[in-house]
């Protein structure tokens, strides 16, 4: 693929997730008002962000487990304790998501503040060093199906 084809492909891709993302966040707004104090708590919970930002990925088939436990869990259809066992399954992003939380002393990974270091970046990368990436590479994505020992330190 040529690289305006590249661009515009991305480009295709970034749109579509926010369309589907935000026509996701409308439906669960509509949800019925004997809903509102949980819809609040979900709106504004890590899971729920972590969820949005990881459903296109996770739909275009490059991470997590392929099913619709995301988007029901969005639209407010599941807790969030139902989805943290689905969240857990995407590896790179929740690989992050425990290192930012570990060396920023919270004990959730799906703590707000550090979703949103992930996705969107804020002050809690700033204790995120080379090595302690370097080291999440070798340690965690070195397995079947994702990358070898070798591969893995060309790339460090």
């Amino acid at each position: 693929m040529s690289g305006s084809k590249m661009k515009l492909h991305a480009q295709v891709h970034r749109t579509s997730g926010r369309q589907i993302s935000s026509s996701l966040a409308h439906e669960a707004e509509s949800r019925t008002e004997d809903r509102c104090s949980s819809r609040n708590k979900l709106r504004s919970s890590g899971a729920r962000i972590a969820a949005i930002y990881g459903l296109i990925p996770n739909q275009l088939g490059f991470c997590g487990p392929k099913q619709e436990l995301l988007k029901n869990f969005i639209i407010g259809k599941l807790s969030i304790p139902a989805i943290i066992p689905t969240l857990e399954k995407f590896e790179a992003a929740y690989a992050y998501y425990q290192l930012i939380a570990r060396k920023n002393k919270i004990n959730s990974p799906f703590n707000k503040r550090v979703i949103e270091a992930y996705w969107l970046g804020n002050e809690f990368l700033d204790k995120i060093t080379a090595n302690d990436l370097r080291e999440l590479i070798t340690d965690r994505f070195c397995q079947p199906g994702l990358l070898s020992k070798k591969e893995a330190e060309r790339r460090v």
